[in-house]
Parts: C-alpha cells; sequence; structure tokens
C-alpha cells in the first residue's frame, strides 16, 4: 500500500500518539575521546525528542532535543569521556526515559 498525500487545503494526516523510543544508545569515537547519545524513531511536531549525554563523575551533562519535520532519529550532543564515563538519557515529551549504561574507553 502507498501512502497518498492529502488534498489540497487538507491536514496531513498524523500520529494521534506520540510513539515510543524504540531503542536508543550511546556512540563513541576514538577520535574526539566523546561519547553521545542517539534515538531510533520518527520525528514530528507533535512532539519533542530529548537526548542527553551526562558524565557521572562530574555530573556534566549535554542536552539536545529537537521536535519538527525532519528524518527520523535523532542524535544529541557531545562529552568527553577522557575525565569520565558517560552515558545516555532519551526520552519523548514527559515519557520514560531510556538509559544506557555508562561508558569509558
Amino acid at each position: 500500500m502507498r501512502p497518498r498525500s492529502a488534498p489540497p487545503g487538507a491536514a496531513a494526516h498524523l500520529p494521534r500518539r506520540r510513539p515510543r523510543i524504540r531503542d536508543a544508545g550511546a556512540v563513541y569515537s576514538d577520535s574526539c575521546s566523546a561519547a553521545w547519545g542517539y534515538v531510533l524513531g520518527p520525528n514530528s511536531p507533535q512532539w519533542r525528542v530529548f537526548v542527553r549525554a551526562q558524565r557521572v563523575d562530574d555530573n556534566r551533562k549535554a542536552d539536545s532535543s529537537f521536535k519538527g519535520e525532519a528524518r527520523s532519529n535523532s542524535w544529541g550532543d557531545a562529552l568527553s569521556t577522557t575525565v569520565g564515563c558517560v552515558r545516555a538519557e532519551a526520552w519523548i515529551d514527559s515519557g520514560p526515559k531510556a538509559v544506557t549504561s555508562c561508558w569509558r574507553p
């Protein structure tokens, strides 16, 4: 079944409920010694996706969020892993958080 476009002047169909996070995790880069979070899932003007990298040793946080039309999946800001381990957290609106383990090379 192919998706259809809304007729001119009609509102496009949008999901009525916010989705659950299908998968979230942390990505590490050797070249920059940093880690950041990601979320696999849709973006929409109807909800905001939050991604946080948190260094547990000093409680430093790098928060990012997105709400709007864009390709699926969201990436957060990076934190250095040279001074402590970094974990990622992700959530949609005020929904439940997905949290990774703390990672350090």
